[in-house]
């Protein structure tokens, strides 16, 4: 009788702890750490992203884009001007929001 046969039983008669511990999904432990590395790093890239000067730079830019077609299309007047607006309205809101969200954290 093996160390772990008393706690296993006869289930665990002749598996070694090491090569065959399964998990919840009946992967390893192995697949399992594998996988939430994988995991981990789409989280981490997709959290790069959303906060990256690119991502904002091209929205703020498409941003501008759009409001002068929307402009154009409804016959206003000076519409390079008048499209900076909401342009500055989304870049002033991604600057303000770390600034928000460390005080929503904090209350």
């Amino acid at each position: 009788m093996g160390i772990g046969d008393d706690i296993l039983g006869e289930a665990g008669a002749g598996r070694g702890f090491d090569s065959e511990l399964e998990g919840i999904n009946g992967m390893n432990i192995e697949q399992e750490i594998t996988a939430l590395q994988e995991r981990n790093a789409r989280v981490e890239a997709d959290k790069a992203w959303e906060t990256s000067c690119t991502r904002r730079v091209f929205l703020a830019v498409v941003t501008y884009i759009v409001a002068a077609i929307w402009l154009s299309m409804i016959g206003e007047n000076g519409i390079w001007l008048k499209a900076v607006v909401p342009t500055g309205g989304y870049i002033l809101s991604t600057l303000s929001l770390p600034f928000i969200r460390k005080w929503w954290l904090s209350v």
